[in-house]
Protein backbone atom coordinates (compact mmCIF):
# COMPACT_ATOMS: atom_id res chain seq x y z
CA UNK A 1 0.00 0.00 0.00
CA UNK A 2 1.32 3.44 -0.92
CA UNK A 3 1.16 6.04 1.82
CA UNK A 4 0.26 9.67 1.17
CA UNK A 5 3.62 10.91 2.43
CA UNK A 6 5.63 8.35 0.49
CA UNK A 7 8.16 9.81 -1.96
CA UNK A 8 7.36 6.84 -4.22
CA UNK A 9 3.79 7.65 -5.24
CA UNK A 10 3.55 6.56 -8.87
CA UNK A 11 2.71 9.33 -11.29
CA UNK A 12 0.18 8.32 -13.91
CA UNK A 13 1.59 10.98 -16.23
CA UNK A 14 5.23 9.95 -16.04
CA UNK A 15 6.33 6.46 -17.06
CA UNK A 16 9.15 5.12 -14.90
CA UNK A 17 12.34 3.45 -16.06
CA UNK A 18 15.04 1.70 -14.08
CA UNK A 19 18.33 -0.10 -14.25
CA UNK A 20 20.39 -2.04 -11.74
CA UNK A 21 24.09 -1.29 -11.58
CA UNK A 22 26.99 -2.84 -9.71
CA UNK A 23 29.12 -0.28 -7.90
CA UNK A 24 31.91 -0.14 -5.37
CA UNK A 25 29.28 0.02 -2.62
CA UNK A 26 27.06 -2.75 -4.00
CA UNK A 27 24.13 -3.06 -6.39
CA UNK A 28 21.94 0.03 -6.85
CA UNK A 29 18.50 0.26 -8.40
CA UNK A 30 18.21 3.64 -10.14
CA UNK A 31 14.75 4.76 -11.23
CA UNK A 32 13.82 7.79 -13.32
CA UNK A 33 10.84 9.40 -14.98
CA UNK A 34 11.00 11.61 -18.04
CA UNK A 35 11.35 14.56 -15.61
CA UNK A 36 14.27 13.22 -13.59
CA UNK A 37 15.60 10.87 -10.96
CA UNK A 38 12.86 9.35 -8.78
CA UNK A 39 14.78 7.11 -6.38
CA UNK A 40 17.93 5.11 -5.74
CA UNK A 41 17.69 1.94 -3.68
CA UNK A 42 20.59 -0.10 -2.43
CA UNK A 43 19.77 -3.61 -3.58
CA UNK A 44 21.88 -5.25 -0.88
CA UNK A 45 20.16 -3.53 2.06
CA UNK A 46 16.56 -3.42 0.82
CA UNK A 47 14.90 -6.82 0.51
CA UNK A 48 14.76 -7.86 -3.14
CA UNK A 49 11.05 -8.64 -2.81
CA UNK A 50 10.38 -5.06 -1.63
CA UNK A 51 12.26 -3.61 -4.60
CA UNK A 52 10.47 -5.96 -7.01
CA UNK A 53 7.11 -4.91 -5.54
CA UNK A 54 8.06 -1.24 -5.83
CA UNK A 55 9.08 -1.63 -9.48
CA UNK A 56 5.84 -3.48 -10.29
CA UNK A 57 3.74 -0.96 -8.37
CA UNK A 58 5.24 1.90 -10.38
CA UNK A 59 5.12 -0.09 -13.65
CA UNK A 60 8.79 0.72 -14.13
CA UNK A 61 10.41 -0.66 -17.27
CA UNK A 62 14.08 -1.55 -17.49
CA UNK A 63 15.82 0.81 -19.91
CA UNK A 64 19.64 0.98 -19.53
CA UNK A 65 20.07 3.30 -22.54
CA UNK A 66 17.72 5.94 -21.12
CA UNK A 67 19.41 5.76 -17.71
CA UNK A 68 22.97 5.94 -19.10
CA UNK A 69 23.60 9.64 -18.24
CA UNK A 70 22.37 9.05 -14.68
CA UNK A 71 24.36 5.84 -14.28
CA UNK A 72 27.52 7.44 -15.69
CA UNK A 73 27.21 10.38 -13.26
CA UNK A 74 26.69 8.06 -10.28
CA UNK A 75 29.64 5.86 -11.25
CA UNK A 76 31.92 8.91 -11.72
CA UNK A 77 30.90 10.14 -8.26
CA UNK A 78 31.61 6.73 -6.69
CA UNK A 79 34.99 6.62 -8.45
CA UNK A 80 35.83 10.04 -7.01
CA UNK A 81 36.22 11.62 -10.45
CA UNK A 82 33.34 14.08 -10.01
CA UNK A 83 32.19 15.99 -6.95
CA UNK A 84 28.83 17.27 -8.16
CA UNK A 85 25.81 15.23 -9.06
CA UNK A 86 23.62 17.85 -10.71
CA UNK A 87 20.91 15.60 -12.05
CA UNK A 88 17.26 16.52 -12.58
CA UNK A 89 15.02 15.19 -9.83
CA UNK A 90 11.39 14.10 -9.86
CA UNK A 91 10.41 13.53 -6.24
CA UNK A 92 6.77 13.20 -5.26
CA UNK A 93 5.46 13.07 -1.73
CA UNK A 94 7.25 13.81 1.48
CA UNK A 95 6.03 16.04 4.26
CA UNK A 96 6.86 19.73 4.30
CA UNK A 97 9.64 19.09 6.85
CA UNK A 98 11.05 16.15 4.87
CA UNK A 99 11.20 18.24 1.71
CA UNK A 100 12.86 21.12 3.60
CA UNK A 101 15.46 18.71 5.02
CA UNK A 102 16.10 17.20 1.57
CA UNK A 103 16.60 20.68 0.12
CA UNK A 104 19.00 21.62 2.91
CA UNK A 105 20.97 18.39 2.50
CA UNK A 106 21.81 19.47 -1.04
CA UNK A 107 23.60 22.55 0.34
CA UNK A 108 26.13 20.53 2.38
CA UNK A 109 29.40 20.79 0.44
CA UNK A 110 31.17 17.73 -0.92
CA UNK A 111 33.52 16.35 1.73
CA UNK A 112 31.84 18.25 4.58
CA UNK A 113 29.61 16.95 7.34
CA UNK A 114 27.03 18.50 9.64
CA UNK A 115 25.36 17.10 12.73
CA UNK A 116 21.70 16.16 12.89
CA UNK A 117 21.20 18.94 15.44
CA UNK A 118 22.93 21.47 13.15
CA UNK A 119 20.69 20.34 10.32
CA UNK A 120 17.62 20.80 12.55
CA UNK A 121 18.78 24.38 13.21
CA UNK A 122 19.32 25.00 9.51
CA UNK A 123 15.73 23.97 8.71
CA UNK A 124 14.46 26.11 11.60
CA UNK A 125 13.23 23.19 13.71
CA UNK A 126 15.85 23.03 16.48
CA UNK A 127 13.69 20.80 18.69
CA UNK A 128 12.96 18.31 15.90
CA UNK A 129 16.29 16.49 15.69
CA UNK A 130 14.62 13.06 15.57
CA UNK A 131 12.21 14.18 12.85
CA UNK A 132 15.14 15.58 10.88
CA UNK A 133 17.02 12.29 11.27
CA UNK A 134 13.89 10.45 10.15
CA UNK A 135 13.66 12.69 7.08
CA UNK A 136 17.25 11.76 6.25
CA UNK A 137 16.27 8.10 6.51
CA UNK A 138 13.32 8.60 4.16
CA UNK A 139 15.46 10.37 1.55
CA UNK A 140 14.55 8.76 -1.78
CA UNK A 141 17.80 9.71 -3.52
CA UNK A 142 20.89 9.19 -1.37
CA UNK A 143 24.07 10.40 -3.12
CA UNK A 144 22.27 13.23 -4.94
CA UNK A 145 20.54 14.32 -1.73
CA UNK A 146 23.62 13.57 0.39
CA UNK A 147 22.22 12.42 3.72
CA UNK A 148 25.46 10.47 4.28
CA UNK A 149 27.04 13.86 5.15
CA UNK A 150 25.00 14.09 8.36
CA UNK A 151 26.60 12.66 11.50
CA UNK A 152 25.88 12.58 15.19
CA UNK A 153 26.77 15.58 17.35
CA UNK A 154 29.62 13.59 18.94
CA UNK A 155 31.14 12.92 15.50
CA UNK A 156 30.04 9.29 15.27
CA UNK A 157 28.36 8.21 12.05
CA UNK A 158 24.80 8.03 13.35
CA UNK A 159 22.58 6.08 10.96
CA UNK A 160 22.20 5.45 7.25
CA UNK A 161 19.49 3.52 5.41
CA UNK A 162 22.06 1.64 3.33
CA UNK A 163 24.15 0.70 6.38
CA UNK A 164 26.97 2.39 8.25
CA UNK A 165 29.60 0.63 6.13
CA UNK A 166 28.17 2.34 3.02
CA UNK A 167 28.04 5.71 4.81
CA UNK A 168 31.67 5.31 5.85
CA UNK A 169 32.63 4.35 2.27
CA UNK A 170 30.85 7.41 0.81
CA UNK A 171 32.51 9.75 3.29
CA UNK A 172 35.83 8.06 2.47
CA UNK A 173 35.34 8.69 -1.25
CA UNK A 174 34.67 12.37 -0.55
CA UNK A 175 37.62 12.81 1.81
CA UNK A 176 40.03 11.13 -0.62
CA UNK A 177 39.11 13.35 -3.57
Amino acid sequence: MTHINSPFIPSSQSPMYYDIILTSIGALVVTITERGLRFIKHYDTAPAARIDTLLKMTSAQRNPALLKPYIDAILHYLEGTTKELMLPLDIEGGTQLQRRVWEELRTIPYGATVSYSDLALRVEHPDAVRAVASACGKNPIPLIIPCHRVVSKDGSLGGFAWGLDKKEALLGIESAA
